[in-house]
């Protein structure tokens, strides 16, 4: 009885291991065409590029954090440079200077504005990275957090190769 109980036990685990390897493509490539609402006539093939283990994410999670931390501290500061050009433009006009010096000091602060409003996009651009990684953990197998896929379609005779990343249920991550 033993060794029937046995047997059944690997020959189980023998079928879910290779029905598992038969499956992950046909996930992937259903998921790719939910994903981008590709026709089944639309030649799709996907290609695993590299696996994300858990210490790999933690790893980056840490340097998108020193980012977000530096980009925070460059908003930080050019906001002083703001408010210094700011209440140097009023002050030259409360002294009736030359409006080309009010001017001069108007396109100082016009050009912090700007500088600044880059920082805050990249800012924005990293904490939506930040989203993406939470995404990742969501959905962890053991220590795989996800996979960076090539997706590579065909149309009229076009190729066209998409890089994605799915997490570890092969779903994209956006």
């Amino acid at each position: 009885m033993k060794k029937l109980i046995l047997t059944l036990s690997v020959f189980s685990f023998i079928l879910a291991c290779s029905e598992g390897s038969k499956s992950e493509p046909v996930a992937i490539e259903k998921n790719v065409r939910d994903y981008f609402f590709m026709d089944d006539s639309v030649q799709v093939e996907t290609k695993i590029t590299d696996t994300i283990f858990a210490s790999e994410l933690t790893q980056m999670e840490k340097e998108l954090e020193e980012k977000v931390g530096e980009a925070q501290h460059q908003i930080d500061t050019l906001q002083l440079y703001i408010d210094y050009w700011q209440d140097k433009m009023f002050e030259l006009q409360d002294q009736g200077k030359s409006e080309k010096d009010i001017q001069n000091a108007k396109l100082y602060m016009t050009t912090y504005q700007l500088n600044q409003k880059e920082y805050q996009i990249d800012k924005m651009t990293l904490m939506n990275t930040s989203r993406v990684y939470l995404g990742l953990k969501r959905y962890a197998k053991d220590s795989i957090m996800g996979y960076a896929t090539d997706v590579t379609y065909t149309i009229s005779g076009e190729s066209n190769i998409i890089p994605v990343l799915m997490n570890a249920d092969f779903k994209i991550v956006d």
